[in-house]
């Protein structure tokens, strides 16, 4: 029988097989992914961010679930620290469970009760993903840097280009 059609089975309230079964059924999903801006609301990113996090943690009981993706990106990444720890310290303190999925190597050790889990890359080549998913501590390794540098944009290619004088006549790109 597939694992999860237990949950299923007891959110329907009908008997699930088995000899020994724990499930956790939350009350409800909240999620922080981010969004578009909109025009309409005269905020910025950054304040629907907090808007928006604000009402999930406003919301969220320690029988929810709470998962954020990568969230306050569109700040830089000692603020988007420094956010996204206040957030998690809060339902870290309400005893929530959370799926943070970050490139911050710095919230993985937030707290003892937190499950630091990493995507891998190929060994042998970097821009590679295998998909695998292992629980292990954050290696500082970014799939994105991999990505950039075969591809070569990384910031000391794009000032490489941008030092170069352009010739008369032609628009640097």
């Amino acid at each position: 029988m597939l694992p999860d059609i237990g949950r299923y089975l007891a959110r329907l309230g009908l008997p699930v097989p088995g000899q020994n079964v724990r499930l956790f059924l939350v009350d409800n999903i909240y999620t922080h992914f981010e969004r578009e801006e909109n025009a309409q609301d005269l905020r910025g990113k950054l304040e629907d961010d907090l808007v928006r996090i604000h009402a999930v943690t406003a919301d969220a009981t320690s029988r929810s679930l709470v998962i954020m993706n990568e969230s306050f990106n569109s700040t830089t990444a000692d603020d988007a620290v420094q956010l996204s720890a206040a957030i998690l310290k809060s339902l870290i303190e309400r005893d929530l469970i959370c799926v943070c999925v970050t490139f911050l190597d710095e919230i993985a050790s937030l707290s003892k009760t937190i499950v630091s889990m990493v995507s891998t890359v190929d060994p042998n080549q970097n821009d590679v993903r295998t998909y695998k998913v292992l629980r292990r501590p954050s290696d500082g390794r970014v799939y994105a840097a991999s990505v950039a540098h075969k591809y070569q944009v990384t910031g000391a290619d794009i000032r490489r280009r941008l030092g170069a004088a352009p010739r008369e006549g032609v628009i640097a790109s």
